[in-house]
């Protein structure tokens, strides 16, 4: 690594551990010694109001210059004068419900795979397809002799081996090459119905989303920019928000090399790819995501003028500005500037407001427990709610109202209402990094590039979700896969054999066993195998064989003498 690479990434350590010694953390707020009101996403690493923020060149799926925003950004200094008092009313314009909705047509006669299949659509899949096949030809002079027998990746064979790592996420093993063991403790049978374990490790090492001699000096996001931007844009595409949107970051565990991977004490995964998203608060759907791949001073929004964290905003929010969305985030995003920014495109915001963020109010140095101080200025709200700590709140969307909140034990405490409408939309991501992780398709892998695309994969399993509960209303999400992989295999079919029952499984040493045909192949009616028992030394002594027949219960490759009787009346083999 060049030392300003390695310059760089200790400074960005040493402004993490500041963050987050002081950063105040707020979870939902209550009347009996509840921490301070925040999103439990804030805990990422926070830069000061002057600091880089990452390029929208360097952000997958980010638009030229030309396409960013109506009004361009300002950097003329604008006096702050704060005056106390809770007469502050904001000018919130209409919005237009009617416009909102899903923009795809969909009914509820499409199945979970249809769902699914518009997320992930032909020309995504075509591009894992070409590139995949196309990254094998490039370095097929370098195969061994398990690859010399490579053949093009198909359509049914990408979806299938979709479905496996489905499955793979869904019964967790050690390893991967266990779910294809002989070992009862392991054996797995359907994971070999669906998919050899050759064949399923070939596609996976060969699995690509770039041509690499096309490759572009500089932009660190060639191997997956091209399937990351036509994912999103489906996203995009598929949805025209409601009101609330919702904006925060998530970090998808990596701990191999790589120059934009980020160490965050604070989260549970604490290495990882970041990524930032937009969700629409009411349905759950993510509308669009990129990933931070560094910094660069080369930006069309200023970090001095809107804060490291403001800057991110205007970049997912770029296309929904000017039609009256309220916008919920935590204190790594939030500022004065931002909020009167946005507000001057018609767009509002809310969220939780970092102590000591520039431009901002300041609250008296004690409070007392249910004491809330009001100040606005330029038609910003600020909020400081006396909790267990000082809950400090930022809004354009609301006036000062307290409402009553009924905690679990049934007893009634009072709130801002900016709490309560902050808690209840400004959480979009978790909840969907929350159901993704259960279940997720990403394995341990060197590759980064394969592991940010099966978090897209994740992201498309998810949101084709949140349009089906749309539709029939209650459902689990592991239902929901489940069916897309019973779909996937009643579409693409089974192998009509199975993993051969394990020999130490001595289940073949009773029942009735007969030997039959090997199922038949292209060339041959009864396919050749080769015998479970001619190559073991110590029981035939010869060389192995290929045998026509099989038994028809165990399903083993047998030779009919010796090896048939041998296998059904000996224990040890």
């Amino acid at each position: 690594m060049e030392d300003g690479e390695s310059q760089d990434m200790f400074a960005d350590f040493v402004d993490q551990l500041e963050y987050n010694i002081d950063c105040d953390r707020a979870e939902d707020c209550t009347a009996e010694g509840s921490e301070e009101e925040t999103d439990s996403g804030e805990d990422e690493d926070m830069s000061s109001d002057d600091e880089d923020l990452v390029s929208p060149d360097d952000a997958i799926g980010s638009p030229s210059q030309s396409e960013i925003l109506t009004t361009a950004p300002t950097t003329q200094a604008v006096p702050w004068i704060w005056t106390p008092g809770s007469h502050h009313t904001p000018e919130v314009q209409d919005f237009d419900n009617l416009a909102s909705g899903w923009a795809h047509l969909i009914s509820n006669s499409d199945s979970e795979l249809d769902l699914f299949l518009k997320m992930f659509d032909d020309d995504c899949r075509e591009i894992c397809l070409s590139e995949t096949n196309k990254y094998a030809d490039q370095t097929g002079n370098c195969r061994t002799k398990r690859w010399v027998k490579w053949t093009d990746v198909t359509d049914g064979e990408l979806l299938k081996f979709i479905a496996v790592r489905m499955l793979m996420g869904i019964n967790k093993k050690p390893e991967m090459k266990k779910f294809w063991s002989e070992d009862p403790l392991f054996h797995f049978p359907i994971i070999g119905q669906i998919m050899p374990q050759d064949r399923f490790f070939e596609i996976h090492k060969n699995l690509h989303f770039c041509d690499n001699t096309e490759y572009v000096a500089g932009n660190r996001l060639f191997k997956i920019q091209k399937i990351w931007d036509k994912v999103n844009a489906n996203f995009k595409s598929f949805l025209i928000p409601h009101k609330n949107l919702s904006v925060d970051e998530s970090l998808i565990l990596f701990k191999g090399r790589l120059y934009f991977r980020q160490f965050i004490p604070s989260k549970r995964s604490r290495f990882g790819i970041k990524t930032y998203s937009i969700v629409d608060a009411e349905t759950g759907f993510i509308l669009f995501s990129y990933i931070y791949s560094g910094k660069n001073e080369d930006l069309p929004f200023s970090a001095k003028d809107y804060g490291y964290g403001g800057a991110i905003v205007l970049e997912l929010a770029k296309h929904y500005l000017n039609k009256g969305h309220h916008i919920y985030c935590d204190n790594f995003f939030t500022s004065p500037n931002l909020a009167q920014f946005l507000l001057q495109n018609k767009t509002y915001l809310c969220g939780t407001l970092r102590k000591g963020r520039k431009n901002a109010a300041v609250p008296p140095q004690r409070m007392q427990r249910g004491q809330v101080e009001v100040f606005s200025s330029n038609g910003v709200l600020n909020e400081f709610w006396k909790d267990k700590k000082v809950v400090r709140m930022i809004s354009t969307v609301h006036e000062h109202n307290m409402v009553d909140v009924e905690k679990r034990d049934g007893t009634i405490v009072q709130k801002p209402k900016s709490v309560v409408d902050y808690n209840k939309n400004a959480r979009g991501i978790d909840q969907g990094d929350m159901q993704m992780h259960f279940n997720s398709t990403k394995r341990k892998t060197r590759k980064w590039y394969k592991k940010l695309f099966f978090q897209l994969i994740d992201m498309c399993l998810y949101n084709s979700f949140r349009v089906f509960k749309y539709l029939h209303g209650n459902a689990k999400f592991l239902d929901f896969q489940l069916q897309i992989i019973r779909q996937i295999l009643d579409k693409f079919g089974l192998k009509k054999t199975i993993v051969q029952v394990p020999s130490r499984d001595l289940q073949r040493l009773g029942g009735r066993h007969f030997p039959e045909y090997n199922s038949s192949t292209k060339g041959k009616t009864h396919g050749s195998r080769k015998c479970h028992l001619c190559g073991m030394k110590d029981v035939t002594g010869g060389k192995r064989k290929e045998t026509r027949f099989q038994c028809d219960t165990c399903l083993v490759p047998l030779c009919i003498i010796p090896c048939f009787k041998l296998y059904h009346t000996r224990k040890n083999l």
